[in-house]
């Protein structure tokens, strides 16, 4: 009967562990955002620290591509359950949100800064990778995208090897596979074709001349892609 007992507990604890950790996993990588009351995007990044008991610690940046600029550091970042809870060095601003886990992966909750406060959704964006062959030197790219909660893509662009700053593409268009992006900031764009596994984006890159550009998915794969598209102001929403 003690053994019965002592198993049942064991499997308990294991499906309470098990049940805290579900959301956690997610929360490696980048998230996008559109600030609500301006015209900004937001790049989130999160990399795991080290876990204390049913507490997981992050580091990472928020970096607003609109405003360049050194991305701001996260002070500090704990996640428990189901929420997260971020302060920002520098500014000293704070994330308070949730974290669903579904057909969309999301942070939804509240920025505070000051006294100022907003409601502020992250979606979790793929990342493309690639080198741009110019010659005498070889750049690397990175290219982030996502969906927002409005059926908005949001992307954004950056050169490591030039500028940490994220540079964000005021217009995206996706139509059957094809991608295009227009980065009017620094007059450049980008125009590719996507694998049937969407793995691979395989385009041009036009900044002055045309450079080719293989791009590689180095994140897994969200729920973004769109059956079909249409333009909206400067920016692309989904067909509902």
């Amino acid at each position: 009967m003690l053994v019965k007992f002592l198993r049942l507990i064991v499997i308990l604890v294991g499906c309470l562990a098990a049940s805290h950790s579900v959301a956690q996993p997610i929360l490696l990588g980048d998230w996008l955002a559109k600030y609500p009351t301006l015209d900004f995007r937001l790049v989130l990044t999160l990399n795991k620290v080290s876990i204390k008991g049913h507490h997981t610690s992050y580091s990472g940046t928020l970096a607003s591509a609109n405003q360049g600029g050194v991305p701001i550091a996260i002070q500090s970042c704990t996640v428990s359950k189901d929420s997260v809870y971020i302060v920002f060095g520098g500014n000293n601003a704070i994330y308070n949100a949730r974290i669903i886990s579904g057909d969309t992966e999301e942070l939804r909750g509240k920025y505070t800064l000051g006294t100022s406060s907003v409601d502020l959704v992250f979606r979790k964006a793929e990342k493309y990778e690639g080198t741009i062959d110019l010659g005498t030197t070889k750049r690397p790219m990175v290219f982030k995208i996502a969906r927002s909660p409005e059926g908005m893509l949001l992307a954004t662009m950056v050169s490591p090897s030039q500028s940490p700053n994220e540079i964000p593409a005021n217009e995206v268009m996706y139509i059957g596979g094809h991608l295009s992006l227009d980065f009017a900031h620094v007059q450049a764009g980008y125009d590719g074709v996507f694998s049937e596994d969407h793995k691979v984006l395989d385009g041009t890159f036009k900044q002055g001349k045309d450079y080719p550009l293989l791009l590689e998915r180095t994140t897994q794969q969200v729920n973004w892609h769109p059956v079909s598209s249409k333009r909206s102001g400067r920016a692309l929403r989904l067909k509902k």
